[in-house]
């Protein structure tokens, strides 16, 4: 007999089991009781233990980086909960929706707001919520913050335009317009605090991280020479704890680890760097093992191929 209890996450009533080693069949076997009900409604499976053991395996790897969960890759209330109950992690949002859901179990502090369209009324949002850290790419961008949201702590997203396998890669000024912009905030005295970039998933050099952190260091400098002071670099997201250790073309999580760590303490040692965050905003490292979804399948075709 399956025992359990109902405990509320917020708003939400959320049914809790005892330890499962096998989430398929432990879902098998609730489906099986949910049809003797004439239960036949989809559901998901979340297996906690997953999703901590994905928060050692980061720290372990990445002890100078602070996860930012990417809150659109899945916004189970368990799940957010559960990762923001760690002090050393945040929450990455994209829309006024996320920003929502997560102002409601974080402080303002710990979420990184990366509106890839800034409008007005999307910077009031993010004032009204004090939002920890935003995002910016453009000098279009940085206008609106400075009328809009003058007192923003800003990250510049930066394109390194290396990885081809994902476009995600592309999104951010170029170097040019970063020294543009970084110029600008140093004439206005406004908070831009660090360089972002997003290598992203299907990475099958890990050197690029490399590239990009010594990117990184150099727009620091030339931050400092206007007098900006810089002390967050983001690295992006693309982590999947699925890539684990390699077995394809794409470099492993632990080849991709290696090579940060190494860019990181040569590019900024702890010693010189003692007040620099690093941040990164991971989604399906946390998420993509922890679910099983459960669901009836009305029908299935076959395709014969000559």
């Amino acid at each position: 007999m399956v025992v359990s209890r109902t405990e509320f996450f917020g708003k939400h009533a959320v049914n809790v089991f005892e330890t499962q080693n096998d989430s398929q069949k432990f879902s098998q076997s609730i489906a099986q009781m949910k049809n003797l009900q004439g239960d036949n409604q989809p559901f998901y499976v979340c297996n906690l233990g997953s999703v901590i053991n994905s928060l050692q395996q980061w720290f372990s790897y990445l002890p100078r980086i602070s996860p930012f969960y990417s809150v659109r890759c899945n916004s189970d209330s368990v799940l957010l909960r559960l990762l923001a109950a760690h002090p050393n992690v945040g929450l990455h949002c994209l829309t006024r929706e996320d920003l929502d859901i997560a102002t409601e179990i974080m402080p303002s502090g710990r979420i990184i707001y990366a509106n890839p369209c800034w409008t007005r009324g999307s910077l009031r949002n993010a004032a009204a919520a004090q939002v920890g850290l935003i995002t910016i790419e453009t000098m279009g961008d940085f206008e609106r913050v400075l009328s809009t949201f003058p007192q923003a702590t800003m990250l510049l997203n930066v394109g390194m335009s290396v990885n081809h396998e994902d476009p995600a890669t592309e999104l951010g000024c170029t170097l040019e317009d970063a020294c543009e912009i970084l110029q600008k905030a140093a004439d206005f005295q406004a908070n831009i605090c660090g360089i972002s970039f997003n290598i992203g998933s299907g990475c099958k050099d890990s050197t690029l991280y490399s590239s990009a952190i010594q990117t990184c260091s150099d727009l620091f400098a030339i931050a400092k020479s206007y007098g900006l002071k810089m002390n967050i670099i983001n690295v992006g997201g693309g982590f999947s704890i699925a890539s684990l250790n390699k077995c394809n073309d794409f470099a492993s999580f632990v080849e991709i680890c290696n090579e940060i760590n190494t860019a990181l303490d040569y590019y900024f040692p702890v010693e010189n760097f003692c007040e620099l965050r690093v941040i990164a905003q991971p989604g399906r490292f946390f998420a993509g093992d922890a679910f099983t979804l459960s669901t009836c399948i009305i029908g299935k075709q076959a395709h014969f191929h000559t």
